[in-house]
Parts: C-alpha cells; sequence; structure tokens
C-alpha cells in the first residue's frame, strides 16, 4: 500500500466525550470523516483507536462502515505509537493524518497535500502539511480542515527522536521543529476566521446548522459549506 489515511480516534475527550459518534445530520461524525477520506486519492484507509473498553463503540461503527479499525494496545495517549504501529501492520509509503473531530475534512486538499510526497523516498524524512505552524506559511483554511501527511521514514524518525509524552499525544510536534524536507498548500482566499472542528457544545450547534438532514457523506462540500456560512 502506497498511501494510507489514518484517521485518529477515541471516545474520551476532555471537553466533549463521544464526539466522534455525535449526530450531524442523519450520520456520525466519524461516519463523515471516513467518507470524505474514501472520497481522496488514497489507497487505504484506517480508524485508529485504543484497546480501552470505551472504544468498542468505534470499533463497531467501523464494521458496520465496513473500514479497517486498528484497535492499539499501548499508551492510550501515546498516539505517535499507535501510528507506529498502524504503519507496522500496513507498510505504507505515505501517511496522512487525519483527526476524527474534523468532519468536513475536504478530500481534495488531502490529495493536495499528499502530492508532493508521492515524489519522495518513502525512507527519506519529508513532511507535508496546509496548517499555520509550517515555517513561514500562514493558514488560510477553516479551522477543521488541517491535513498533515509524511512519509514513513519520518514516521520512524519522529518515533525515535521524541520523548515527550505532549509531543508523542500530537505525533508531527518532532517533524515540525525538525524537518527541512517541508511542503505546504494553502488556498489563495483566506477563510481562517471559520471554525469547522468539534471540540466544544458551541461547535457542536453551529456544524450541526451547516448540515442538511439530506447531506450523505461526503457531502456537503467545501464550497456548499461556504454557501452556507455566507447565507
Amino acid at each position: 500500500m502506497h498511501t494510507l489515511a489514518v484517521i485518529q480516534a477515541r471516545i474520551a475527550s476532555t471537553r466533549l466525550p463521544g464526539k466522534v459518534l455525535y449526530a450531524l445530520g442523519a450520520y456520525p461524525v466519524l461516519e463523515h470523516v471516513v467518507r470524505r477520506v474514501q472520497s481522496s486519492q488514497v489507497d487505504g484507509v484506517v480508524v485508529a483507536t485504543t484497546a480501552q473498553a470505551e472504544d468498542v463503540a468505534i470499533a463497531h461503527l467501523c464494521r458496520r462502515l465496513e473500514v479497517d479499525c486498528y484497535r492499539h494496545g499501548g499508551d492510550a495517549a501515546d498516539v505517535l505509537g499507535r501510528f507506529v504501529a498502524v504503519a507496522e501492520s500496513y507498510n505504507p509509503s505515505v501517511i496522512v493524518r487525519i483527526t476524527a473531530d474534523c468532519p468536513f475534512t475536504e478530500p481534495t486538499w488531502i490529495d493536495r497535500v499528499v502530492e508532493p510526497l508521492l515524489l519522495c523516498n518513502p525512507a527519506t524524512p519529508a513532511f507535508s502539511s496546509n496548517v499555520w505552524w509550517l515555517r513561514d506559511a500562514t493558514c488560510k483554511l477553516p479551522d477543521g480542515l488541517d491535513v498533515e501527511s509524511f512519509t514513513v521514514g519520518a514516521l520512524r524518525e519522529a518515533d525515535a527522536h521524541e520523548t515527550d509524552p505532549e509531543d508523542r499525544e500530537h505525533v508531527c510536534h518532532w517533524m515540525h521543529r525538525t524537518l527541512t524536507n517541508v511542503f505546504t498548500a494553502t488556498p489563495r482566499e483566506d477563510y481562517s476566521h471559520l471554525r469547522w472542528v468539534l471540540d466544544t457544545p458551541e461547535d457542536y450547534a453551529h456544524l450541526s446548522r451547516l448540515v442538511r438532514h439530506t447531506d450523505r457523506p461526503p457531502k456537503p462540500t467545501m464550497d456548499e459549506l461556504l454557501r452556507r456560512e455566507a447565507s
């Protein structure tokens, strides 16, 4: 498998427990994420969760959606270790990191972020993203359309060098600080004032207003969401 999208998901959440299973329109948040990622050009999709009892609900949903679910038995907070375990199991060349609290993940942005890495040697540490902290780039996308992608070589280097528990929870911090082989992708327009991530009850209320009950994932598209924001 060349490109693998890994959707990290857990029931536990400090501010909004169980948010990945909340309903947006007629479908759970995690289903929105899975269907949108499946609409990109990646070769495979896997939901990576923990072996904790509460996360069996995620495994059950994945079974219904017919998408792979990898349940990692290590430290639930060591998300970097979870990604390494997934990589060892699936053997991809390029990995895409998606978080399950971003129900409007945009397939076209996944493809744009992954594209430059397809020309890299998988063993060479390389990283690509559309998020704001990359060097001099400024994120102009709505919060919640973040995409991070890296070669398996970058993942192995991060695992070997990253020891701080907080940084291991966020997977890519070592890559942000260290790698020089970095690619960025941003739109011309600035939509950074918009928030499409699910982290609070206020977020859920707003996202629910943007989704129609008839929207079937991967709808609505980014363009449709922008029109609804403006209406």
